[in-house]
């Protein structure tokens, strides 16, 4: 499967930000050596939103992400996982939502 940074991907055994409970999450993809690098995507948010939590997909419009809850990514739960873990492609970032991720991690 060929991925890029932005890309929304499927992936099994990602662990939550308490580093338990591992089960099949989104994942914003973000660098690949020396393994894929990304950051997760939950539905646990409420407004208004944190700094670290960028809003994917309100519920209201078509998403390209391929998202269809109403989600954020979280810039502070980073994932590190191995291509062969990616289970699919759902879609892929606007080009603002990836530039608000690559702006939190330009201000750290």
């Amino acid at each position: 499967m060929m991925l890029q940074e932005g890309d929304v991907v499927l992936v099994k055994d990602i662990l939550d930000p308490y580093g338990m409970n591992p089960k099949t999450r989104p994942v914003v993809m973000l660098g690949f050596l020396p393994n894929c690098q990304g950051i997760a995507i939950s539905t646990q948010f409420s407004p208004p939103l944190y700094a670290h939590e960028i809003l994917l997909y309100d519920g209201k419009m078509r998403s390209r992400t391929g998202l269809l809850r109403p989600c954020v990514a979280n810039c502070q739960w980073r994932v590190r996982f191995d291509e062969k873990a990616v289970i699919a492609k759902l879609g892929h970032l606007l080009p603002d939502q990836l530039q608000q991720i690559t702006d939190y991690f330009a201000r750290e």
